[in-house]
């Protein structure tokens, strides 16, 4: 029975090595595959982000340390040239007007740009544009990750929520006597998928209810 097992699996994996000999032969033959650093800094980002798209990270290691130098510099442009929150906002839909940040992120369509680069641009280039924040409020942005994981607390500002996690998703606002109500949503059907959805309340630009 161990032999008739064993044999299977033996028989199993040919098979799948079989099946990756046309990719990996694509994938040798590929001129990127001999190329030199100096001669992969000739090629367009979209290039480079497309084979590693297709053959994966770390194929070639040449490939993946140059989209990572490249990535770093449009990090650092973005940090340089941002005037608002907003030019962080790295996934738009075609109905919104393109950022900084989804200008560079459309250059790395193959293998796409990992979000916590812009997230943690976004957070470290608000606590130093705003200085004067309290030291509470920057421990609480910095060390915020997302919707659903963050240090945000009652009483913050609008602008501190957005430095933390991000635009929402969907605002619904209210004007009355009581002043001006917003419920900040994040999460549900975004594009075709769906992500988990988290409320933020505001009133008066303030941080009052957070909720599931």
């Amino acid at each position: 029975m161990r032999l008739k097992t064993l044999s299977i699996n033996i028989v199993a994996i040919m098979g799948m090595m079989i099946l990756m000999i046309p990719i990996l032969f694509s994938a040798c033959a590929h001129p990127l595959m001999g190329a030199n650093p100096d001669q992969l800094k000739q090629y367009p980002t979209d290039q480079l982000s497309n084979f590693e798209g297709k053959y994966g990270k770390g194929s070639v290691p040449g490939v993946s340390n140059e989209l990572a130098r490249r990535q770093r510099e449009d990090i650092d442009y973005l940090m340089s040239n941002a005037t608002s929150l907003e030019d962080f906002e790295y996934h738009r839909y075609p109905s919104q007007t393109e950022t900084i940040a989804s200008k560079i992120s459309k250059k790395y369509s193959g293998y796409p740009m990992a979000s916590d680069m812009f997230n943690d641009a976004r957070r470290q280039w608000y606590v130093k544009t705003y200085p004067d924040i309290s030291d509470e409020v920057r421990e609480c942005i910095l060390k915020s990750k997302s919707s659903h994981d963050h240090k945000l607390k009652i009483g913050m500002l609008k602008g501190h929520v957005v430095a933390a996690i991000g635009l929402p998703d969907d605002v619904n606002s209210s004007i009355g006597s009581w002043g001006v109500r917003e419920q900040w949503v994040y999460g549900g059907m975004i594009g075709n998928r769906y992500f988990p959805v988290k409320y933020f309340y505001f009133s008066d630009g303030k941080l009052t209810v957070m909720q599931n």
